[in-house]
């Protein structure tokens, strides 16, 4: 049996990310030509590009965060540095219970914060 094909996982890869064509199909392809598919080098390009999708999240958690704070600032809202939660709990009742805690609200406090 053959080694992997040189590029092969690369290939792959681009392949899958640039036109979503399946890696099995192209897998099965080399295999029809007498190539093996460079797995290792395919999932190495595929973690590559989860770290850059989540540096691209991080950016644009970053720049709405950095815009909302803007936005408030312009519209003449004052930033407390102290958060009443019971009005938040009283709109949202069980969502706010299970999704917005007070860590996560001082923390955006804070970017907005920062920004002004």
């Amino acid at each position: 049996t053959k080694g992997p094909a040189a590029g092969s996982g690369e290939f792959a890869f681009t392949l899958h990310d640039t036109y979503g064509f399946p890696v099995d199909i192209t897998q099965k392809v080399m295999e029809e030509h007498g190539l093996v598919l460079d797995e290792a080098e395919f999932e190495a390009a595929m973690e590559a590009q989860r770290a850059r999708a989540r540096a691209s999240m991080a950016t644009a958690d970053a720049v709405f965060t950095a815009s909302v704070a803007a936005k408030l600032r312009d519209a003449g809202v004052e930033i407390v540095a102290e958060i009443d939660k019971q009005p938040f709990i009283d709109a949202m009742g069980p969502v706010y219970e299970k999704h917005v805690t007070s860590e996560k609200l001082q923390d955006l406090v804070s970017q907005i914060q920062a920004v002004e």
